[in-house]
């Protein structure tokens, strides 16, 4: 009962979407439950990233049952580009680069009604040696026309999990400014809490002042901030336009920051994968000793009841590169938390 009077989401019954999807069973509810008891037909939803429509179903549903004849839509926007790792989660006919366009709207045709798909694309970074990043984004050039959203729409909630770069993330909260609503708009960030997504906190961060952090799915990755005050495009556009022009002290700095204010909402292991996206950054801006030693300190203060798996797949990453992380050592930390 605890749990879900922290996270009320976690009370829903939601039947699964039916279709491939990577965010998590809580991620689903929590989709549900945000359209469903917090959208007031103000504005638009929109989703960046909708994949093979799994999400986009979760969210048109509780969309359904709060506003059944709702003026806003639910507009979905991905470059629709399939890419060899998908294939992981759905074994799918077709060769990477290819569109997956027509398998999402079919996987979303029960809410077609209230969905408005878009082909565009957000802008990459290339980051040299990281092929995880490489295999996940493709070509550093867009596939599809620039992501573009019309100023005069008001967006109500802003759902992210295709802006997989600092350059996206730049690109897309400056085209969207005028349309984000101070008290209002909610701001839901899906990679917030993945180690592999350093660019997300760090892009919060620049924004903190004007952001209140309302709802964090502690089993997932996601957080949502509602804007408190405007989100002026000149003050994105002000942003270097590259990662690689931000003073990693700072940068540091602000992962740390992050990480103690999810920290601050009880979520101990949220915070963890925070300060674990520390080796990332570090890593493309080729500190390799930096990334191990920082490695090493996340891990030795891992939570003990935390899942390990982003931990894991950070010393996967690490291995790739030629190093050699301590193992995780589990029994001193319970002794000192037991004396």
């Amino acid at each position: 009962m605890l749990a879900h009077r922290r996270e009320p989401w976690l009370r829903e019954e939601l039947a699964p979407p039916g279709v491939p999807i990577m965010v998590s069973r809580a991620e689903q509810r929590y989709l549900f439950w945000l359209t469903r008891t917090q959208w007031r037909d103000e504005g638009h939803v929109v989703e960046i990233g909708p994949w093979l429509g799994g999400s986009t179903l979760c969210l048109a549903r509780g969309m359904e049952q709060a506003h059944p004849a709702a003026r806003h839509r639910l507009h979905a926007f991905d470059n629709f580009a399939w890419r060899a790792f998908m294939g992981r989660f759905a074994p799918l006919p077709l060769a990477d680069g290819e569109s997956f366009e027509r398998f999402f709207l079919q996987n979303v045709a029960e809410q077609r009604a209230r969905i408005v798909a878009h082909t565009l694309a957000l802008p990459d970074e290339t980051i040299p040696g990281d092929a995880e990043a490489a295999g996940v984004r493709g070509e550093a050039g867009p596939s599809a026309p620039p992501f573009a959203w019309d100023a005069r729409e008001p967006i109500e909630i802003l759902f992210v999990d295709g802006a997989k770069s600092w350059r996206g993330m730049r690109w897309l909260l400056k085209t969207t400014a005028p349309s984000l609503r101070a008290g209002r708009t909610l701001l839901v960030c899906q990679d917030f809490k993945h180690w592999g997504s350093s660019w997300v906190p760090l892009m919060m961060a620049r924004f903190r002042e004007a952001l209140e952090l309302v709802h964090v799915v502690r089993r997932g990755s996601t957080a949502t901030f509602r804007l408190r005050a405007p989100l002026a495009a000149a003050s994105v556009e002000a942003l270097p336009d590259d990662v690689a022009a931000l003073e990693l002290a700072a940068a540091l700095e602000d992962l740390a920051a992050m990480a103690e204010w999810i920290a601050g909402t009880g979520d101990a292991l949220g915070a963890a994968h925070v300060r674990l996206a520390g080796v990332q950054l570090l890593c493309h801006r080729g500190r390799e000793r930096e990334a191990l030693e920082r490695f090493e300190a996340v891990q030795a203060a891992w939570p003990l009841r935390g899942a390990k798996g982003q931990l894991e797949d950070a010393r996967r990453f690490l291995v790739a590169r030629g190093h050699a992380p301590a193992p995780l050592r589990v029994w001193p930390r319970l002794l000192r938390a037991l004396s």
